[in-house]
């Protein structure tokens, strides 16, 4: 009897396991584009658009960002990573960078 119990609860235990292991989804990295035109606008998430593919015209080095890739799914969790960062911080966490 009492290995019985120690089998189910076994079984049991390793259920939650793997029932939790596949309920938390890591955050995706999310595609932000900077649509802006002046330096002053990189700390803000409205000259940024959530997008699934990078611009073309990227460098390796400019004034502005190309985009960035961050943890955010709207503008309030982009704007939320960007306050903290300088605007230099940013430029070097950009994927390329443009004019």
């Amino acid at each position: 009897m009492m290995r019985k119990f120690k089998s189910n609860g076994l079984v049991l235990v390793a259920g939650i396991v793997a029932a939790g292991t596949f309920a938390f989804k890591a955050p995706v990295a999310q595609s932000w584009v900077f649509t802006g035109s002046t330096e002053s606008q990189i700390k803000d998430a409205d000259a940024y658009t959530l997008s699934n593919t990078t611009p073309s015209n990227c460098e390796v080095s400019a004034s502005l960002p190309c985009s960035l890739h961050v943890e955010a799914t709207n503008r309030t969790q982009l704007q939320a990573y960007l306050d903290p960062k300088s605007t230099e911080e940013i430029m070097d966490e950009a994927d390329g960078q443009r004019d």
